[in-house]
């Protein structure tokens, strides 16, 4: 259980000094895993953590993320030009800078900075959010090894390709597809990389993308827009409302692309 160690770890530490930096990054980074996110109080965490120390790289990259997931990519790239500024090789900064610019729309940008990392050997951190829009701009065999396909079932890989070469093609059973393959190491591999969330998400079980557990894992799917069919979707709403974004938005406000519809739903741009 390395959330609880991490979180025992690092309340011991600030009992031995009150004025360390990276134990309250630790512990913001562990309130994500428990959903819903209370993600007030791991903001006021990574606060205290950058006020303990302003060149903790680490801090602002997490709470770029954090900021990621909660859809406010402004804040996000200000974070995480701050970490790259402090770390200029901090790849996995820069990974996430395109991320946060992907979701924001500024794809060209996002894929050239992707790219860039690519090139220097920094392959797999956040892929799968870039597997679409490569697709979508003609970059089909690199985003084919990004998926793994070589060594995925070829079940899966049919289904995969058949949807994403044609989205209105329906695919059968795809929650018993999935469950068939989610325990295929090579998915979590060097040569995967993937999550059930993206399978979901490619083969348009909506529904299954919203209800698919990611707290342990790295995985940031609410913002993808590909397929495009996704955001506003149940299955995109769920998921945020599942791990308490929502919840931050009504009571702290929306980011710009999103808007309140009546008390209890919303709309994205």
């Amino acid at each position: 259980d390395y959330r609880s160690i991490a979180r025992k770890s690092a309340e011991r530490a600030l009992q031995l000094d009150p004025s360390l930096s990276m134990p309250w990054a630790v512990k913001a980074q562990n309130q994500q895993d428990e959903w819903p996110v209370d993600f007030s109080l791991a903001l006021s965490q990574f606060e205290k953590a950058i006020a303990a120390d302003p060149r903790n790289a680490t801090a602002f990259l997490w709470r770029g993320i954090a900021w990621t997931k909660l859809g406010f990519f402004d804040r996000a790239l200000a974070d995480l030009d701050r970490a790259v500024a402090l770390e200029p090789n901090y790849l996995n900064a820069v990974r996430h800078k395109a991320l946060a610019l992907l979701f924001a729309g500024k794809e060209e940008e996002a894929i050239a900075l992707y790219e860039s990392g690519f090139a220097k050997g920094f392959v797999f951190s956040r892929s799968e959010n870039f597997i679409g829009p490569l697709l979508a701009r003609g970059h089909r065999g690199e985003a084919l090894l990004l998926m793994g396909v070589a060594t995925m079932a070829p079940e899966l890989r049919d289904a995969l390709l058949t949807k994403l070469d044609h989205p209105e093609t329906p695919i059968a059973n795809v929650r018993a597809l999935v469950e068939r393959h989610a325990s295929d190491p090579e998915l979590s591999s060097e040569t995967g990389n993937l999550t059930v969330t993206h399978l979901y998400l490619w083969l348009g079980d909506y529904d299954s993308v919203g209800s698919s557990d990611d707290r342990v894992t790295t995985t940031i799917v609410d913002w993808d827009r590909y397929p495009p069919t996704f955001r506003n979707s149940p299955g995109m709403k769920l998921k945020l409302e599942k791990m308490g974004v929502e919840a931050y938005w009504r009571a702290k406000g929306f980011p710009p692309q999103c808007r309140p519809v009546g008390g209890s739903d919303f709309t994205c741009d």
